[in-house]
């Protein structure tokens, strides 16, 4: 429920916030082109939950992102694996203000949505030195093994290096 956790964030920030909700952001015109279509589509479509709530289920009670999570375990269960690797991107990353080459990303497809903690670290550079991004994704409360994992793989690649341009 974008519109709704948008609006309760900036009404706690006080009156020094320019923008108080969503409506006002975009009558100000104040944000970035890339994301003038995504804004419009969250004002004028709110999530509701059956019973007319507007509350979007978070992933401890909300039965379809249980029932996603309990597959996605099942399936590490099945093939005996401590965590789920895969790109945090499939495209190339897009250089910042470059609206035509975002292609969207990985890391909000299983995480978010199954509640389970994910950790992103770097796997390299793509073309003109853009950095990639590797996810590991684990069990439910499971940091401490997704830890040992990650720090395992930087240190074993030493991928982690400041970008060319911010190299001093």
């Amino acid at each position: 429920m974008f519109q709704k956790d948008l609006n309760d964030y900036l009404a706690a920030q006080g009156e020094a916030v320019p923008g108080k909700n969503l409506d006002e952001i975009i009558a100000s015109g104040k944000y970035s082109p890339y994301i003038a279509e995504n804004l419009k589509y969250f004002q004028k479509n709110q999530y509701q939950a059956k019973g007319g709530s507007d509350a979007c289920g978070d992933a401890y009670h909300d039965p379809k992102r249980i029932a996603f999570r309990n597959a996605v375990e099942a399936a590490m269960d099945k093939y005996k694996i401590g965590a789920i690797i895969y790109p945090t991107w499939n495209n190339p990353p897009a250089k910042v203000g470059d609206i035509e080459g975002y292609q969207g990303d990985n890391s909000q497809i299983i995480a978010p949505h199954t509640g389970q903690p994910a950790f992103t670290v770097p796997m390299g550079y793509t073309y003109d030195n853009l950095p990639a991004g590797l996810q590991f994704l684990g069990r439910m409360y499971d940091e401490p093994t997704l830890i040992k994992y990650t720090y395992a793989y930087e240190q074993g690649t030493k991928h982690r290096k400041p970008p060319v341009r911010f190299s001093k």
